[in-house]
């Protein structure tokens, strides 16, 4: 996970919230399921999960319009401007309400937006979108002046690794975790939301205050321990 250092907290990690009272779950896990059975056409399902099996589509947008037929949300969860869903992907986590979507589309975010429909207690919601955040291209990074590990202090295995460049990152194929982010030259200072491979949907301040002051339901931002987005 991204470890950043909030000293100037220019950027926070969000989140899908786990409080019970706002999502009505309680076991801390998503709200909503990518339900296969309710796909009119089994392949419908099988293209969307296909294309998030290419490492290197992660970092793309499809050209071909994804639907996501089917999300039931769980028995006791709630309706919130942020749903979160069940694990198909790092790049779909949510699908968001229309005051969701107003609201990021202010901002300077590379993200699309997909139709679905949405099982909930006996109706089908269906001015929702699913949001597909694509991993922010590594040449962003400045992953020299990163900083880079394995294991972990506590079970006394950390490493620091020496990654030099991109090519060097994607040829470790263990866990390796960011102590620090640096971001690079060409990466655009104005994004107000990236998800990148380290790890995380990176959010700016100001759409974090933005979010908050509206009152959009569903997410939290956090202030992990430690490392730090420079």
């Amino acid at each position: 996970s991204i470890l950043m250092n909030y000293n100037n907290s220019n950027w926070y990690l969000m989140q899908y919230s786990i409080t019970p009272t706002i999502v009505g779950v309680k076991d801390g896990m998503p709200q909503a399921k990518i339900e296969k059975e309710g796909f009119a056409k089994e392949s419908s399902y099988e293209n969307i999960i296909n294309w998030f099996s290419s490492f290197e589509n992660r970092f793309k947008i499809p050209i071909y319009r994804m639907y996501f037929e089917c999300i039931k949300m769980k028995k006791f969860a709630k309706l919130t401007d942020f749903i979160s869903l069940n694990y198909i992907s790092t790049c779909v986590q949510f699908a968001v309400s229309p005051k969701a979507v107003h609201t990021l589309k202010q901002y300077e975010i590379n993200f699309e937006l997909y139709d679905c429909q949405i099982y909930y207690r006996n109706s089908i919601i269906n001015d929702y979108k699913v949001l597909y955040l694509p991993f922010l291209d590594l040449d962003n990074f400045d992953i020299e002046n990163s900083v880079f590990y394995t294991g972990s202090f506590i079970t006394k295995d950390k490493q620091y690794l020496k990654i030099k460049n991109k090519e060097d990152y994607l040829s470790v194929k263990y866990a390796k975790k960011v102590e620090k982010l640096k971001l690079g030259k060409i990466f655009d200072e104005n994004t107000d939301m990236f998800n990148s491979i380290f790890g995380g949907i990176i959010v700016s301040k100001r759409l974090k205050d933005a979010i908050l002051k509206i009152g959009i339901t569903g997410i939290e931002f956090n202030l992990p321990d430690k490392p730090m987005i420079e």
